[in-house]
């Protein structure tokens, strides 16, 4: 009898063992995972710190891009100070250079007096239209005039005689 309580004691002492080594091998797993969270926790730190200091200088940056934003539309809306439209002129007006042809048309129309001294036309274009088929209106034509008070004289002595 007391040789079948030791089988069983020794028995029962392998069994410990196992159950002992599957609970230090349960601890690592569960060490491992902790110092594994804890990385986690330490990158979601490092990257909710980014991502602060990311959204101060996308504030900044929108700040800067109105500012700069609003510089472009002022210097868009310089630019076209001096532009007028000349609407009605037929397409097959072929006489050289644009330019030329709608200085010799506004001075025909308006009299050399009108003018400030000599007007010049900086750039005169059609706009950016498919040519519009026979019958239906020109397409118009945008130019810059060189001095601005001819470009108000323009306008003037357009609206005046409709």
């Amino acid at each position: 009898m007391f040789r079948s309580i030791q089988t069983s004691l020794s028995s029962l002492e392998g069994k410990l063992d196992d159950v002992t080594a599957s609970m230090d091998s349960f601890a690592q797993r569960v060490d491992r995972q902790n110092q594994q969270f804890a990385d986690a926790e330490q990158r979601i730190f490092t990257v909710e710190d980014q991502t602060a200091a990311h959204t101060s200088t996308l504030r900044e940056m929108e700040k800067v891009l109105k500012v700069i934003s609003a510089k472009n539309e002022d210097l868009e809306a310089g630019s076209r100070r001096n532009n007028i439209r000349i609407m009605g002129i037929p397409e097959t007006t072929d006489t050289g250079r644009l330019e030329d042809y709608v200085e010799t048309l506004l001075m025909d129309l308006f009299g050399s007096e009108a003018f400030s001294g000599m007007l010049m036309v900086e750039r005169a274009h059609q706009t950016l239209a498919p040519r519009p088929p026979v019958g239906a209106s020109p397409c118009p034509i945008l130019a810059r005039l060189l001095n601005y008070r001819d470009r108000d004289t323009v306008l003037r002595l357009a609206r005046e005689r409709k």
